[in-house]
């Protein structure tokens, strides 16, 4: 599991356009803990199926990724898309 802790500290400083000129100053802290920094990966580049067309069968071959991000970073979206132009033929939804 990937976990990184980012920690910004910034000052804010906001004036109006007023006489005389009021102003104020905060301190802003972004904590980020977790970047969507990897990208899932299958276990192999490249898979061949050949699938008889009168086959009858509720799974054929199961296809597993892993991301190394956690949390909603982590979650793997699959789909069968056409090679030239990336639209998807259909999405596998995940429970």
């Amino acid at each position: 599991m990937h976990l990184s802790t980012l920690d910004y500290l910034s000052s804010v400083y906001v004036q109006d356009a007023g006489d005389p000129v009021l102003f104020d100053m905060a301190t802003l802290i972004v904590n980020v803990t977790d970047v969507n920094d990897s990208p899932p990966k299958f276990k192999d580049s490249h898979y061949l199926l050949e699938i008889p067309e009168n086959l009858v069968q509720d799974s054929i071959y199961t296809f597993v990724a892993q991301d190394a991000d956690i949390g909603e970073n982590a979650r793997i979206t699959y789909r069968i898309a056409c090679k030239l132009t990336l639209q998807p033929f259909f999405y596998v939804a995940l429970k």
